[in-house]
């Protein structure tokens, strides 16, 4: 099985519906993407550029991930435990997952074919 492996030193976004807004004009749905989403979308389509294999992959794909967001204030104190420790909280994992996956579409043919994966 081929592996691809890498770090993207972003922060990571929480990204609803990949970062697209709808609204209605003249009865019909407009859909455009949020500028900060649209922004860090291209973030890590350029830092993930030299990981592009040269043909997109095929087949089922396992995509894992792990999202290291920022420590809240309120954790910052001595007494707190060092080192990574979970978020049970808002931003969403699969909100996480959503807008990244999306960035790095040209990893694959098509997004369905992601049947497993870890999110961390």
């Amino acid at each position: 099985m081929n592996e691809i492996r890498f770090t993207l030193q972003v922060e990571p976004m929480s990204l609803q519906t990949s970062g697209k807004r709808m609204v209605i004009r003249g009865g019909r749905p407009l859909f455009f993407k949020n500028a900060k989403a649209a922004e860090y979308q291209r973030t890590i389509k350029v830092l993930a550029k030299s990981h592009i294999p040269s043909e997109p992959l095929t087949g089922p794909l396992i995509v894992d991930f792990i999202f290291i967001i920022p420590r809240p204030g309120r954790l910052n104190r001595k007494s707190d435990p060092d080192g990574l420790i979970p978020c049970p909280a808002r931003p969403d994992r699969d909100n996480l997952q959503k807008g990244t996956q999306d960035a790095l579409s040209d990893f694959w043919i098509d997004d369905g074919q992601i049947f497993d994966g870890r999110t961390a």
